[in-house]
């Protein structure tokens, strides 16, 4: 198991998403526009990897990767109803 600071995480994130938007082929400008996040905020995400939750959803619909957040809590699966009681 690997473990990682927030830090890291948000940098490893900016990093993801800067190398899918140069493989769109976006500049940041095109990134701003489509998000509808201001520029500066953008370009501070990119090199910081800081920002709302909002934003970064904003960035994840764009580009198109929505499939993976939903996986990270997934229902968890009973096997009675003294399970979903347990709760």
């Amino acid at each position: 198991m690997n473990l990682f600071t927030p830090t890291e995480v948000q940098a490893r994130l900016s990093a993801d998403v800067k190398r899918a938007r140069k493989h769109a082929r976006w500049t940041q400008q095109d990134m701003s526009e489509r998000t509808g996040i201001p520029y500066s905020t953008y370009r501070l995400f990119e090199s910081t990897g800081q920002t709302s939750l909002e934003n970064f959803l904003k960035i994840v619909g764009v580009l198109g990767s929505f499939a993976p957040l939903q996986e990270l809590f997934p229902d968890p699966e009973y096997e009675s109803l003294d399970d979903i009681d347990g709760l």
